[in-house]
């Protein structure tokens, strides 16, 4: 079973496919907060564009398996093992692996694609 790879998508709850200008409204950034177990300290991370290269576990809580070099991720100073806590300061407690994942890709998707 391929790794969740959620580039810098978002969202909880799938956007209304009848609502097309609110689900393609463009969002600033996203911002991830993670736990760092390695520091025991918060990390927040921001990603105005995607993707995010960030490769998440598929379970739960969602941890960092892997960050893609020279990535946004990267350069934010994400890191493998990290547990994701929140995403646009909605808390990612209680939600399911799905639920996460499709919350971020809808939030990803209404940001602009990095330029290469």
């Amino acid at each position: 079973e391929p790794p969740l790879v959620l580039q810098v998508d978002g969202s909880i709850v799938a956007p209304d496919p009848s609502d097309k200008v609110k689900a393609q409204a463009p969002v600033p950034e996203i911002v991830l907060v993670f736990w760092d177990e390695s520091t025991d300290a918060h990390h927040t991370a921001r990603f105005p564009e995607r993707p995010l290269g960030i490769d998440f576990v598929r379970k739960t809580p969602i941890k960092v398996k892997g960050v893609v070099p020279n990535s946004a991720a990267e350069r934010s100073g994400v890191k493998a093992d990290m547990v994701l806590k929140s995403i646009n300061d909605v808390p990612m407690e209680g939600k399911s692996v799905l639920e996460i994942q499709d919350f971020m890709r809808a939030l990803a998707l209404r940001l602009p694609e990095r330029k290469s």
